[in-house]
């Protein structure tokens, strides 16, 4: 979701007279922008292992049961860089050992009426066990909102000698005015010890301007 407010504002100011080329003839423009964050998975480097998935492929991780109003951590992005959202509330796809008892599924991990017996293969020797995909929901995050203003100031002045027409204009631009910070999602994939934390910004550069 994106909203962005634009205005423009003709200063009042004298017309004539040398008043009027010193404090006539301004006007100050803007835009602010604001948007919701946008949405993330919780991945893990784990899982699949039982459906022939090998090396670091990022799959989802498994969600625990958390209320959503603790999924993420409450206060302001830049008070929670490090826990941006509860590492308890996710869980990376382990390991279930030779023997193992599945129930209740297909044989692509859906829902079903299936029992399946992991290594049960009619090897002696298959007894490393394997993963399953993780369960959590695809999107289910979000991430920081984002805002940043920028604005112009600009000054009009009259140059009679190019003709009726003439005229000369001088324009002062500040982007992202308040530098604040526009940060990325989050470090998402749990196998990764910077899970949860914010590593970087959007916009790497901060207030910028120009005349």
């Amino acid at each position: 979701n994106r909203l962005v407010f634009t205005g423009v504002w003709q200063l009042p100011g004298p017309k004539t007279g040398w008043t009027s080329q010193v404090v006539g003839g301004w006007g100050i423009s803007g835009v602010w922008s604001l948007q919701s964050g946008l949405p993330f998975s919780i991945t893990s480097t784990t899982g699949g292992g039982l459906a022939g998935v090998t090396g670091s492929v990022t799959l989802r991780a498994n969600s625990a049961a958390c209320a959503p109003a603790y999924v993420l951590t409450p206060g302001s992005v830049e008070a929670n860089l490090n826990n941006y959202m509860n590492a308890q509330c996710f869980a990376a796809v382990g390991a279930l050992p030779n023997g193992t008892v599945l129930t209740g599924l297909t044989p692509q991990q859906g829902p079903g009426n299936g029992t399946y017996v992991i290594g049960n293969n009619g090897v002696a020797t298959d007894t490393a066990g394997g993963t399953l995909f993780g369960f959590s929901g695809r999107n289910i995050l979000q991430g920081p909102f984002e805002q940043r203003f920028d604005l112009s100031a600009t000054k009009g002045f009259r140059l009679p000698f190019l003709g009726e027409g003439g005229n000369m204009t001088f324009r002062a631009e500040a982007f992202k005015v308040f530098n604040n910070p526009i940060f990325s999602n989050p470090q998402a994939n749990i196998s990764n010890s910077n899970f949860g934390q914010m590593t970087s910004t959007l916009a790497s550069t901060g207030r910028s301007l120009q005349l």
